[in-house]
């Protein structure tokens, strides 16, 4: 966005093109940026106009901080997270990533007859050939939009809005884009996705397992347990150790079932919670060993 401080209006040129929040003449702190249409605080600045020799936008707004960006791929579009994780809209939506769109930028009409619009991919269109060069997208965007938007996943059905785009009305042979609705994207910043990867997940699965050998009931303790156990007969002192391990099962057993809990809350790696899963389902096979081993030490 263009702006020009204050400071520096005897300069020239005095007006200058920011590609980031600013913190120039904020009266309050805080990073500020225009805004687009009339979202946020409309400007008291005589050049915050959409005419001749203004900036080109009429309202601010802060700016928040903005969470780590994912890698970017060669074409400038951010990396997908591995797996996708399923991204919803306002309407419950999935988005469907990635998703293909021409945006109206990139669109040309030429006077040429369908023969010819056909033979360049173009499409005619009140008499005009429309071509538009089409892009792969790994994220919410907002071409042609005043808010984020993705295309919605074609399993999805009629959720969403209904595309008007020639080219989502087209099967995927023909040129089609392969999906024909769209929504608005929620969350902060709309469509936001945390960068991860599959080793990530392999590192949280092996961080998860260590944690579970430290501070659980493991095959080696519990064998140690029934051998002194077995060693000094089922009197008092061994009921009460055996009652202890029964404890400190439960423990575990409640422990492990909040790691998995907030894993699904982060949407962990399929296969990391089989693999908690699968050490939860062998804690309860031994608790239920123990528990067994305490019932039958009462009677």
């Amino acid at each position: 966005f263009e702006y020009g401080p204050d400071a520096l209006k005897d300069l020239s040129p005095n007006k200058f093109t920011y590609t980031t929040c600013v913190d120039i003449q904020s009266a309050h702190g805080g990073a500020w940026c225009a805004t687009r249409g009339a979202c946020g605080t409309a400007s008291e600045n005589p050049d915050a106009h959409l005419g001749p020799g203004g900036y080109g936008w009429t309202h601010w707004d802060k700016c928040k901080a903005q969470p780590e960006a994912r890698a970017a791929l060669p074409d400038g579009q951010p990396q997908l997270p591995m797996p996708v994780p399923a991204l919803r809209t306002q309407s419950g939506c999935r988005c469907k990533l990635p998703f293909e769109y021409a945006p109206a930028r990139d669109c040309s009409i030429e006077d040429k007859d369908a023969a010819a619009c056909e033979a360049q991919g173009g499409d005619l269109q009140g008499g005009w050939c429309v071509t538009c060069i089409s892009h792969t997208y790994t994220e919410c965007i907002r071409e042609d939009q005043e808010a984020a938007w993705c295309a919605v996943d074609p399993s999805d059905g009629d959720c969403g809005v209904k595309s008007q785009d020639y080219k989502s009305k087209l099967p995927l042979s023909e040129g089609g884009y392969g999906w024909d609705h769209w929504d608005h994207c929620i969350g902060e910043p709309a469509g936001f996705m945390a960068p991860r990867s599959s080793a990530s997940s392999d590192s949280a699965t092996h961080q998860l397992a260590q944690g579970h050998a430290a501070s659980s009931v493991t095959v080696e303790s519990v064998t140690k347990r029934l051998q002194h156990e077995h060693s000094r007969g089922r009197d008092g002192g061994a009921d009460s150790e055996v009652k202890e391990l029964a404890r400190r099962m439960s423990s575990s057993l409640r422990s492990l079932d909040k790691k998995i809990q907030q894993l699904d809350e982060h949407e962990a790696s399929h296969a990391a919670t089989r693999a908690v899963g699968a050490a939860l389902a062998f804690a309860m096979a031994m608790a239920a060993m123990v528990a067994a081993l305490v019932h039958g030490s009462e009677l």
